[in-house]
């Protein structure tokens, strides 16, 4: 119902019912994150960790916050704690290929992008995502074969069109008026 500071509150006494909760400290951290509250939900989710270690939504959730962060390090090594529990988990490598990307460890992020791919074969977020680092790597045929992928996965996907549209526009000017369908697919 969006009404977070009310979910807050009923996770909160939930744990004071139960302090060993670890579900109702992983939702209190998804909530307080919305609410842009990002330390408290950081501590909900090490909370909820520290009751299961082996919780991944919880790993994969405080990775991601880390990584909004700037916390690449602890980011990744939270994506490989969730690996390490659950080694088909796509969402996992993909979260640890956006890590490498940002990191500019380009090739790790490949790997762990095509491990992305190998768990879920019709991952189009994982092939916009591989598509952004072969850009980044120069190798535009390969960037506009992933973007490809991911919009016949995903036809409505914007930000694969609008990806789509910035490698072929940087490719020359054969390639601007479908760069520009792309863009107004996107928009």
């Amino acid at each position: 119902l969006g009404k977070l500071k009310q979910a807050v509150s009923a996770y909160g006494k939930a744990i004071s019912l139960k302090p060993d909760f670890f579900q109702a400290y992983n939702q209190m951290g998804n909530s307080l994150l919305v609410l842009e509250e990002v330390d408290k939900a950081i501590s909900a989710y090490r909370k909820a960790i520290s009751f299961k270690p082996d919780f991944v939504e919880a790993l994969n959730n405080l990775g991601n916050t880390l990584l909004n962060q700037d916390k690449l390090y602890e980011a990744i090594d939270c994506y490989h704690r969730a690996i390490s529990l659950r080694p088909n988990l796509a969402d996992s490598y993909n979260n640890l290929g956006n890590a490498c990307y940002t990191q500019g460890n380009l090739e790790k992020a490949l790997d762990a992008y095509n491990m992305a791919l190998t768990c879920r074969p019709k991952y189009a977020e994982a092939y916009n995502n591989m598509g952004l680092v072969n850009q980044a790597m120069g190798n535009f045929d390969d960037s506009i074969r992933s973007f490809t992928k991911a919009l016949s996965l995903k036809p409505e996907y914007a930000e694969a069109h609008n990806n789509m549209g910035y490698v072929l526009r940087k490719q020359g000017k054969a390639n601007y008026k479908v760069a520009l369908e792309h863009y107004n697919t996107a928009i």
